[in-house]
């Protein structure tokens, strides 16, 4: 915790956790032996040790919506988030404001109240070491110590424990166990203190129930301004000691249970001073009134209940720890201070927690104009200006690189083209489709003709990157209008006139230049069925998916183009190929200059022939990019041959392949094996 924002987030973190456990206490109150009742504060441990939001989920409520909403309006920040970076105060960097001043506030009541239980248990050390030197000068006092301490040492054999060193202090009104690591047992001086109080406090010593005492003590520090934190305190205290009653009812029997309950009953009416650093089986006259009623019920539980009670534990820990998660829900602000506060606080707070989940928000923020969808996307230091064109009610236009010419169809969706990883840096073309055609595309009957039929698109490019633990979309430039064509939006069209940018892969070989293209499409599916007019019909999803992972479609077709003579095409009758890609880095850069020693692929049609003279066009093709085929160059052939094309979907492995290598066949003979190898970028756009 650095401020006073990420304390206030741990903290309501914190009682969402506490409300959780006092609930299911209060269910299975009776369900669950005091050990469980104790071991269900380990929980709200958690909470208290485990940073806020860890885990991306928030116990009961998602409560940094609250928190930024409150940080928001009352310092007109929003190109920071709050987050909980240990659950302990940390010094504070630059003290800025009142609210600054109110943490340090909070980080001095820490200090106090630790500097406080310090004080105390060091001055009970003190008195207790007074004590020990003045009883060196007392022989009675001594002998008086020496028997009692026998008198220890033969209970704790009775009931198999180890014993503990003596202190008989003047005036003390109960026993109690002082120390963690060298622990003392002290006790009143002048009586007889009863064996089954002897019992209950060695088994406090047993079961190193100071260490949790001191456990307790310091989250009461942390959270010294939180009186829930401090309710549960005394309750888990409480449940403690209960444990350590039934400890002790477990090694008793009959009469002695009753007469147990005899002497808490006979404390209920004393004085009750807690220290730190000690469990004394005192706690308090209401306490000892609940412990008592539970010694009034008490029974030994079966072995099969402690599975019970494990399951029942591990079923409220599945909902604790997995908590709230914020949803992509939005809607008008049910509170009286700033407008818009809670909303754009919500959108803030929903990150995108994958590089595909970006892309689709900030898309999707396009289509619909919803700047609640792009906050969700933006950088921090985007936030500022977002919130206020919000706040101002003024559209999404008027933000850089936002800026769009025309309406945009939102039911069309969106494509990602060619995306392609940098490092730690996504890019890829946004498509976005604006219109169906253009123009006065009408024939000689007035009708619009299909050949005139054009289709425009919005194009931006977009790279996302990590920010933080966030993944960010940022544009890279203004959007642009150009056309496409029919299937833009649908699959890969590298074989179409208007078809967009694609990676391309080239070789040469004498009179052909041979061109591999590869074009990817990216998007997040967000197609639903529903119910329209008494048919179901499949419509585009517009709510973001921060989450979301990419489905990819691929393209791909190999070209052989003829550079040579035109007087010389007739000498050629037959071209073919065998070929595969190489995705493999490190193979590709074994792979040196055009011609590659081993051949591609020579079992096909017959090893180094391909096909018959007799036989006519064929071509097979697969998802990975392996294809082979033959075609016969028919009298004035085209000088741009289609050898194969293929395509796929699947998941984007995150990279292209590094090269593409083949062997060339001409008229039926092998003319050599060639790698294709990736063109410049820069001579692939459109």
């Amino acid at each position: 915790m650095t401020d006073l924002w990420s304390f206030l987030l741990q903290t309501l973190t914190v009682c969402g956790a506490t409300m959780l456990v006092l609930a299911a206490k209060a269910i299975f109150r009776d369900k669950l032996s005091p050990r469980w009742q104790f071991c269900a504060w380990g929980l709200v441990g958690l909470a208290l040790l485990v940073p806020a939001g860890r885990f991306g989920r928030y116990a009961l409520i998602n409560w940094p919506v609250f928190v930024e909403a409150a940080k928001s309006l009352f310092t007109g920040e929003y190109g920071t988030l709050t987050k909980v970076i240990a659950p302990i105060p940390l010094p504070i960097k630059k003290i800025e404001g009142i609210f600054d001043w109110i943490y340090i506030i909070y980080v001095a009541g820490v200090f106090f109240f630790l500097a406080r239980y310090i004080i105390l248990y060091l001055r009970l050390r003190l008195a207790l070491k007074k004590v020990r030197e003045e009883e060196k000068w007392q022989n009675s006092r001594y002998n008086e110590e020496v028997d009692t301490q026998k008198y220890i040492d033969t209970v704790a054999e009775k009931y198999h424990l180890s014993s503990c060193p003596v202190l008989m202090v003047d005036g003390l009104s109960s026993a109690f166990i002082c120390g963690v690591f060298h622990p003392v047992l002290v006790l009143p001086a002048g009586v007889r203190t009863d064996e089954k109080i002897v019992l209950h406090e060695l088994l406090h010593q047993k079961y190193r129930d100071v260490f949790w005492g001191l456990v307790i003590c310091v989250f009461r520090c942390l959270h010294w301004c939180n009186p829930l934190i401090w309710f549960c305190a005394d309750l888990a205290g409480n449940d403690l000691e209960s444990l350590c009653d039934q400890r002790v009812l477990e090694r008793l029997c009959g009469e002695e249970r009753r007469d147990y309950g005899r002497i808490l009953l006979a404390m209920a009416g004393g004085n009750y001073a807690k220290m730190p650093g000690t469990s004394s089986i005192a706690n308090g006259g209401k306490n000892i009134k609940r412990r008592i009623m539970a010694i009034a019920h008490f029974k030994k539980y079966p072995a099969g209940m402690g599975l019970v009670s494990i399951c029942i534990l591990l079923i409220f820990s599945v909902s604790f720890f997995a908590g709230t998660k914020p949803t992509v829900s939005f809607g008008k602000d049910r509170f009286f201070f700033g407008r818009g506060a809670v909303e754009m606080a919500r959108a803030r707070t929903i990150c995108c927690s994958t590089y595909a989940g970006a892309f689709d928000t900030y898309a999707k923020a396009v289509l619909t104009r919803n700047l609640l969808y792009l906050a969700m996307c933006a950088p921090l230091d985007e936030q500022n200006q977002i919130a206020k064109t919000y706040r101002e009610g003024r559209g999404m236009d008027t933000l850089k690189g936002l800026a769009l010419p025309t309406q945009i169809d939102a039911r069309s969706g969106y494509q990602i083209y060619n995306l392609a990883r940098r490092g730690e840096i996504w890019e890829g073309l946004l498509v976005l489709k604006v219109s169906d055609f253009a123009g006065d595309g009408l024939d000689g009957e007035g009708s619009l003709s299909t050949s005139d039929v054009k289709f425009w698109f919005a194009v931006q490019h977009i790279c996302v990157e990590k920010q933080g633990d966030r993944f960010v979309a940022i544009p890279k430039e203004e959007f642009c209008i150009v056309q496409g064509n029919e299937s833009t939006l649908f699959s890969p069209n590298i074989n179409y006139e208007n078809s967009f940018p694609d990676r391309r892969y080239e070789a040469s070989m004498e009179n052909f230049l041979f061109r591999m293209q590869w074009q990817t499409l990216s998007k997040v599916e967000s197609e639903e069925v529903k119910l329209e007019g008494g048919r179901w019909v499949s419509v585009f999803n517009s709510t973001p998916k921060p989450d979301g992972e990419f489905s990819t479609y691929h393209g791909n077709q190999l070209l052989a183009i003829y550079t040579g003579d035109p007087e010389e095409k007739s000498r050629y009758t037959q071209i073919g190929h065998t070929g595969y890609l190489v995705w493999d880095k490190e193979k590709a850069r074994k792979i040196t200059g055009n011609y590659y020693q081993n051949s591609a692929a020579k079992t096909s049609r017959g090893g180094s022939n391909s096909g018959s003279e007799n036989e006519g066009f064929w071509s097979s093709s697969s998802s990975d990019g392996t294809s082979m085929s033959s075609t016969p160059l028919e009298e004035g052939w085209k000088d741009e041959i289609l050898l194969s094309g293929g395509g796929g979907n699947g998941e984007f492995p995150g990279f292209y392949p590094e090269c593409y290598v083949m062997d060339f066949y001409l008229n039926h003979q092998l003319q050599g094996t060639f790698v294709l190898r990736l063109v410049e970028e820069e001579n692939n756009e459109q």
